[in-house]
This record gives C-alpha cells, sequence and structure tokens, in this order.
C-alpha cells in the first residue's frame, strides 16, 4: 500500500491480517502513529510515533512483518 501525499484531515487505516507481510509506504513528511499487535513477527517503523499524527495506522495479525517505510 502506498499513500501519494498525507492525509489533510486525522485518519485512520485499520488492517486485519491471519498472517503475511504488510508494507505501507508513506511520504516523509506524515506525521504518522502505529498500533500493531501480532503474535509472531517483527514490525518496523522509519517514522517513530507523532503526538499529532494526521494518520493513525492499527494493524492486528497472527504472523507476519508489518513495515511502514517513507518514500
Amino acid at each position: 500500500m502506498s499513500y501519494k501525499e498525507c492525509p489533510k484531515n486525522q485518519s485512520k487505516l485499520n488492517i486485519t491480517r491471519a498472517s503475511g507481510d504488510v508494507e505501507i509506504f508513506i511520504p516523509k513528511t506524515c506525521q504518522i502513529k502505529t498500533n500493531n499487535k501480532s503474535a509472531t513477527g517483527d514490525s518496523f517503523n522509519e517514522f517513530g510515533d507523532s503526538k499529532n499524527p494526521s494518520l493513525e495506522i492499527h494493524s492486528l495479525g497472527a504472523s507476519g512483518e508489518f513495515k511502514i517505510k517513507k518514500i
């Protein structure tokens, strides 16, 4: 999944998966906050969590990697 620009209003993205990797690409100027819950698998966020995010990303899954990368 890829965003071309940062959301203008506060937005939420909810992802539910059984297994499998997720990669989300977001412009480097965005402010985000993440919450990833997974029984197994790694979580990686190049941004860190912002106190005033324009995008909140929530992910729930049994297994697989969860990555958020800057573009």
